[in-house]
């Protein structure tokens, strides 16, 4: 969970602790083997049931029980299943297909894109400003810092 940087413990645990997603323990009578989590999300007027955690121990005696999770959500009226997890758990479930991409860039102060020219970023109160050389163009950044710092209406960071 918080290898992969997608969520916090604490996140997952206050979720589950207010009844915004359930906790499922896979244990042998004796010990608790695995644990996973889910929640029901929406998309474009669809429901998910998304596995947000997931680990354990002695991985062949409770993967194949992913089935009453699926079954839940399936219950629950989910177009589909999905997993936020690390690229190891597609060898695993070869049923499952990647559908999205989470590309992630570190950002710190000394972060420069290379090959690209570094800008400064202005933000004008609104209506202080009029957009005549069209967005996005060197004339109308330039127009802008230059009439925001004139008219003092600059924002501060």
């Amino acid at each position: 969970m918080e290898k992969g940087r997608l969520s916090s413990f604490t996140d997952v645990e206050h979720a589950v602790r207010n009844g915004n997603a359930l906790l499922w323990l896979a244990w042998n009578g004796e010990t608790v083997k695995a644990a996973a989590v889910t929640e029901l999300t929406q998309a474009n007027g669809e429901t998910f049931c998304t596995i947000v955690a997931c680990g354990g121990h002695d991985r062949a005696q409770w993967l194949p029980l992913l089935a009453e999770l699926e079954a839940y959500g399936k219950a629950q009226g989910c177009a589909a299943m999905r997993i936020y997890g690390r690229r190891g758990w597609r060898k695993l479930l070869p049923e499952y297909r990647t559908t999205r991409v989470l590309l992630e860039r570190e950002l710190t102060r000394s972060s420069r894109v290379p090959g690209a020219a570094q800008h400064e970023v202005v933000r004008c109160r609104p209506g202080t400003v009029s957009d005549r050389d069209g967005p996005g163009s060197a004339m109308q950044r330039s127009a802008v810092a230059s009439r925001c710092i004139a008219s003092g209406t600059r924002e501060r960071d």
